[in-house]
């Protein structure tokens, strides 16, 4: 069976089954095909999630936003697992 094109399939169906603490970043100025809208719920559905918005980011956060993105990763994954989400 060939694979799926990319960006075909959504998360928002598997979301609620999934259990890992997740963090999940969005640039405010990434408004194409409704992101920010979709970021959002996607939020919502993941039971154990955060959501970092980083200001006058576009999609390309590792390109746009590298200290910060870091940051919040290396602080995310260093944390005891009492504090996460």
């Amino acid at each position: 069976m060939p694979a799926e094109p990319r960006g075909t399939r959504s998360l928002f169906d598997i979301a609620p089954e999934i259990r890992q603490p997740t963090l999940l970043g969005w640039g405010d100025r990434d408004n194409g095909a409704n992101m920010g809208e979709g970021v959002a719920r996607l939020h919502q559905l993941l039971p154990h999630s955060q959501l970092l918005v980083f200001r006058n980011a576009r999609h390309s956060l590792a390109s746009e936003v590298p200290e910060p993105l870091a940051a919040a990763i290396a602080e995310f994954l260093s944390r005891p697992a009492s504090r996460l989400p």
